[in-house]
């Protein structure tokens, strides 16, 4: 489904009089949530795909490190390294993760989107962004425009 929605969907943005008629602004963010659903649902069916899966994935996205994480920690990890050599004392670094409910939120909505175009496909019996509640949650990222840190 990710390659169909990537082939037909994601195209370059076209514009007439400097206005965009048709496409995508920039592919590069859609293409790579595209690759995140892809590793996460890897080879299985479309059809097999519950709401429960859904709401697993949007339970374990946040906690995944971002690729800035991982380069962070592990230029802390050199650093923690050097002063072991050196015998000095130093606290072995922990993984910060600072992926935000609102990236996670517009992973879940480009999901949406391609079940959206699976079902009139007839390649799904029912979609599982209505089997149940709402997996998106727009609350959260209002409260990451007022400011707030505890939607993290």
């Amino acid at each position: 489904m990710c390659d169909y929605f990537q082939e037909h969907y994601l195209k370059p943005a076209q514009y007439v009089d400097g206005r965009k008629v048709a496409g995508v602004r920039s592919l590069m963010t859609p293409i790579g949530q595209l690759k995140v659903l892809r590793d996460y649902f890897g080879e299985r069916r479309l059809r097999s795909i519950t709401h429960g899966d859904v709401r697993t994935f949007r339970g374990a996205r946040p906690k995944t490190p971002t690729r800035a994480d991982v380069a962070r920690h592990d230029e802390a990890v050199k650093q923690y390294q050097k002063a072991l050599k050196r015998k000095q004392r130093a606290e072995r670094p922990q993984m910060q993760v600072t992926r935000t409910i609102a990236t996670v939120n517009r992973e879940l909505s480009l999901l949406r989107r391609t079940f959206n175009e699976a079902y009139p496909e007839g390649w799904i019996v029912r979609n599982p962004f209505t089997a149940g509640g709402s997996l998106i949650s727009y609350q959260a990222d209002i409260q990451g425009w007022l400011g707030s840190n505890d939607y993290r």
